[in-house]
C-alpha cells in the first residue's frame, strides 16, 4: 500500500500485513509468550483474538499506528482535527461528523448511534462549534479501545474471532446508513474494514482455526 502523505491510512491496513501480524501474535502466545503489541490502536481487539495480552496506542496521532511517514521530513502545518473514536464503525470520526450524525438521528429512521455509551462520551458535547481538548481526545481514545477489547475479547479464541467478525459486519452496516446521508472525511470512511475482514480470513486459514 502506498502512502499518500499524512492523509493516507497507515500501512498496517493491508490484509496481508494484518494477517501476518495476527499470526505472529498467535504463534508467540501458543508457545507460552505473553504478547504486548505496540502501535496497535484500533487493531488491539483483533490482536487480542490472536492471542495478544495487551495492545498499546500513543498519546498523539503519529504514535498510534506505525507508519514509515513518521521518518519522512516534515514541514509546518496545522494540528490534526480532533476526532472521536466510535466503537460501532471501528474508526475515528471528526467531532463535526459526530455532531452531524447525532443531529441526523433526530430525523432519519435507522440512523446508527455513534456514541459509545461510556464515561468519556461526556467529553464530546453535541455542539458543532465545540472543539475537544487534545487531552480529552486522548482519554476518549483509550477509554473506547479498552471498552472494545473488554466486549470482544471474551471466551475461547474461535468465539472471539466470531465476535470480531460480527463487529466488522455491524460496522459495515453502520457505514452504509451514515454514508447514505453525509460524505465522511477520508480518514473517517470505511476503507479499513475490508482489509481487517480479509486479514482475519487469511489468519484463520494460516492458523487453521475453525469456527466456534
Amino acid at each position: 500500500m502506498q502512502l499518500r502523505g499524512e492523509e493516507a491510512r497507515p500501512e498496517v491496513f493491508h490484509a496481508d500485513v494484518i494477517a501476518g501480524w495476527l499470526l505472529l501474535n498467535h504463534s508467540l502466545s501458543i508457545n507460552g509468550f505473553e504478547v504486548i503489541s505496540g502501535y496497535s490502536d484500533i487493531m488491539s481487539p483483533f490482536l487480542g483474538a490472536a492471542g495478544a495480552s495487551a495492545g498499546a496506542t500513543g498519546w498523539w496521532s503519529n504514535l498510534r499506528s506505525f507508519s514509515l511517514s513518521r521518518f519522512l521530513p516534515v514541514g509546518g502545518g496545522r494540528l490534526p482535527i480532533p476526532r472521536y473514536l466510535s466503537k460501532l464503525p471501528l474508526n475515528r470520526i471528526t467531532h463535526f461528523e459526530l455532531s452531524q450524525i447525532l443531529e441526523l438521528r433526530r430525523f432519519v429512521p435507522g440512523m446508527p448511534d455513534p456514541l459509545n455509551g461510556i464515561e468519556t462520551d461526556k467529553l464530546y458535547p453535541p455542539d458543532n462549534g465545540y472543539e475537544p481538548d487534545r487531552t480529552d481526545e486522548v482519554l476518549q481514545t483509550w477509554d473506547a479501545l479498552s471498552s472494545t477489547c473488554r466486549e470482544l475479547c471474551v471466551g475461547e479464541q474461535a468465539e472471539i474471532l466470531q465476535q470480531c467478525e460480527l463487529a466488522i459486519r455491524r460496522a459495515s452496516e453502520a457505514y452504509d446508513a451514515i454514508e447514505s446521508q453525509i460524505r465522511l472525511d477520508q480518514k473517517s470512511n470505511a476503507e479499513h474494514l475490508e482489509a481487517i475482514r480479509e486479514g482475519l480470513r487469511l489468519f484463520r486459514r494460516e492458523a487453521e482455526i475453525a469456527d466456534a
